[in-house]
């Protein structure tokens, strides 16, 4: 029995030794590389990441590097005198300008006795005569001609009406200057007049109107017959300088 034995024992050393140098080159591999997985994208989705990030590093849209376009729009003046585009410009009249490109220009400027307005950066510049519009043309060449601004955009407005005066006294509540705005009836300066007093003449209300010749003329106007509708014609339609009197 011994005799059988001794002679196995090399083998089983030998099988013995292999098993444990398998073994051993077993627990040293290196594990196979996992399956590059795809990258997430912002919302944790796999895929393709999104444009922002796409691009070349330092990219930059160039929309958003342009920012809003200037618009070229006349802007609509808020506030002032709702003048007609007919009217003509006088002395003392306050006007308000505007000049998109250069907002420092932009300002109220009042139209001196001579008819003059002086402007930054444009001068003087001759108003009176004029409607808002030719003197907007006025100022927007005066800017190109002076290298100021290639393309202006110039927007006048009437501030505050006061080259177109009539007048008014005698027995109202409010006696004084009035502007003429807008086109006016004598019926509508007596309604801003406040009324007539007591023992007021409404009956014989007389405009005095100096004509181009230098001779006064007279329109009478009688507040009874107006007011019932009756011959209207005598409402007439005030010009500058005219002067009501209610006696």
């Amino acid at each position: 029995m011994r005799r059988a034995i001794v002679p196995a024992l090399p083998v089983f050393l030998g099988l013995f030794c292999g098993y444990l140098v398998a073994r051993q080159a077993q627990g040293t591999q290196t594990p196979p590389p996992k399956e590059a997985q795809p990258a997430k994208s912002a919302e944790g989705k796999g895929g393709t990441p999104p444009p922002s990030a796409a691009g070349a590093e330092g990219a930059t849209d160039p929309a958003a590097m342009a920012g809003d376009k200037q618009s070229k729009a006349k802007p609509v003046l808020i506030g002032g005198a709702p003048v007609e585009k007919t009217f003509i410009i006088g002395a003392e009249d306050i006007l308000q300008v505007w000049v998109l490109q250069q907002p420092n220009i932009s300002g109220q400027y009042p139209v001196r006795p001579d008819g003059i307005i002086s402007v930054p950066m444009v001068g003087d510049v001759k108003a009176s005569g004029l409607t808002t519009e030719q003197l907007e043309a006025s100022i927007a060449d005066r800017l190109k001609a002076n290298e100021i601004i290639i393309d202006p955009s110039v927007t006048v407005g009437v501030f505050q009406v006061k080259s177109r005066k009539y007048f008014i006294s005698g027995n109202v509540n409010k006696t004084g200057e009035g502007y003429l705005v807008v086109p006016t009836r004598v019926s509508e300066a007596l309604a801003n007049a406040g009324g007539f007093r007591d023992f007021a003449k409404t009956k014989s209300i007389r405009i005095i109107r100096i004509m181009p010749d230098g001779k006064p003329k007279t329109f009478k106007y009688n507040d009874n017959e107006v007011s019932h509708g009756k011959k209207l014609e005598q409402n007439v339609f005030l010009e500058p300088g005219d002067h009501i009197y209610v006696d």
